[in-house]
Parts: C-alpha cells; structure tokens; sequence
C-alpha cells in the first residue's frame, strides 16, 4: 500500500486526502478480514447527524466541516460506524486533539467499526496535541464460529 498513509489531512490538498481515501478503500474492498476496524488522525468534525446517515450516532464534539462529510460518506460507502458517535460521555471525554494555545478542543480521531464503548482518556500524557482514545470490542465467538461454519 502507498506511503500515503502516513500522510496527514491538515496542510494538504483536497486531491491528496482523497488519494488516501482511495487508497483505504483499496485496501477495504479487497481485504478478507471478517472484522473492519479502521482507527486514523481524520482531521473530521462530524457533530451534526443527518438522519440519513446510519453510519453516525447522536453524540460528540464540535461543529460539522467539509472534512467531516467526506469522511461520513467514506464510512457510509463501506458501511462502517463512526462508533465515537454512539456512547454517551460527559463532554471532556469526546474531544481528542487541543491546540497549541490550549484555547480550541475538537474530536478528530475515530474508530470505524462495530464496539460497545469509544471514549477518550484523560489521564495519559502522549507528549502530543492529541489524546489516546480507548476501544472496548465484543465479539460472540460462538455466533462467529457459527457464521463461518454455515
């Protein structure tokens, strides 16, 4: 896969986040794995839920930019759930990236996926202007034993 992917979305060109888009769809399409899980610094905000979109849920911070639509089509495409969207949490448990001046706080890094719980951690330090999110995951091996089987 292209080194593409460690291209990050602020500072480029709409032609060159795309070309990551399409790269990731690449490798989504022809993957064979039977879980999906899809984690990157997206530089989206999608606050507003369309009530179209089954991809979003009814939480999280901040305001809705160009960003975020291209990043909800993505997922919607590939039917994935932009899973930071559908857990409740107190405020300060959904932004993942505060400016250099401390003043601006959004949530721009997500899970894409199906999980039970995506929430940020407050109490680890990275050394970064972003905040480590945790992903608690539940699989029914026996429901997915079952599926293979059939």
């Amino acid at each position: 896969m292209s080194s593409r992917f460690n291209l990050p979305i602020t500072g480029h060109t709409d032609e060159e986040v795309e070309m990551v888009y399409e790269d990731v769809d690449k490798l989504l399409f022809t993957s064979k794995a039977s879980h999906t899980i899809l984690m990157w610094d997206f530089n989206a905000k999608i606050r507003i839920r369309n009530i179209f979109e089954s991809s979003t849920g009814p939480y999280g911070y901040g305001a809705k930019n160009s960003k975020g639509d291209t990043f909800v089509n993505f997922a919607e495409h590939h039917q994935l759930k932009i899973m930071n969207m559908f857990f409740k949490k107190k405020t300060n448990r959904y932004w993942t990236w505060i400016s250099p001046n401390g003043t601006t706080k959004n949530e721009i890094d997500f899970f894409l996926m199906t999980v039970t719980d995506v929430s940020a951690i407050n109490r680890l330090n990275t050394g970064s202007d972003h905040r480590m999110i945790k992903m608690s995951l539940t699989i029914d091996t026996k429901l997915e034993r079952t599926k293979r089987i059939k």
